[in-house]
């Protein structure tokens, strides 16, 4: 996007939060970001960042997102309150947007089988990506001593963390 910050699941990435005291009182801030799924991680070096009347400070925070982070765009908030002044309380909003993460599973049972001419096969694929894929089952052997039949033919829409069974039918 073009107001915001493109990250990836699984890599840490950094914002920046300039705090200004404009109290006439030495004053310290304590920074949180919110908006941050459980299993994310936020390390904030600085947490609390001292500041003398008018002045004015940088702290960087280091996140990283968990895998299963859902794509698309989120907002971050990063929250700095006073110690001074605990009324006072000053957040952020921060545009990120994650980008997709495709990955599947794929499970066939049984894994070996003993038949005739044709023999089933029931192939399972689990998208343990952060967003929707489509997929779709083109078996093939290097030989062409087999032919296939898939069933559902068309490609199947798996939305992250759902699962889509198929029916394989190899004669041969």
């Amino acid at each position: 996007p073009d107001d915001g910050l493109t990250v990836s699941t699984g890599k840490p990435f950094e914002i920046t939060a300039t705090l200004k005291n404009t109290t006439g009182v030495i004053d310290a801030f304590d920074l949180t970001v919110l908006g941050l799924d459980a299993d994310a991680s936020a390390y904030v070096p600085e947490r609390i960042v001292a500041l003398f009347p008018n002045s004015d400070d940088t702290a960087t925070i280091r996140l990283t997102l968990p895998d299963d982070h859902p794509a698309g765009e989120t907002q971050l908030r990063v929250k700095a309150s006073s110690q001074a002044a605990p009324a006072i309380d000053v957040l952020d909003h921060v545009p990120i947007y994650v980008e997709q993460n495709t990955r599947a599973s794929i499970k066939m049972f049984p894994t070996t089988l003993v038949a005739g001419r044709t023999g089933r096969f029931g192939v399972t694929v689990a998208n343990i990506g952060n967003g929707p894929m489509d997929v779709a089952l083109e078996p093939g052997d290097g030989g062409n001593d087999f032919t296939y039949q898939v069933e559902p033919k068309a490609p199947q829409h798996i939305e992250a963390g759902d699962t889509m069974s198929y029916q394989v039918t190899l004669n041969g």
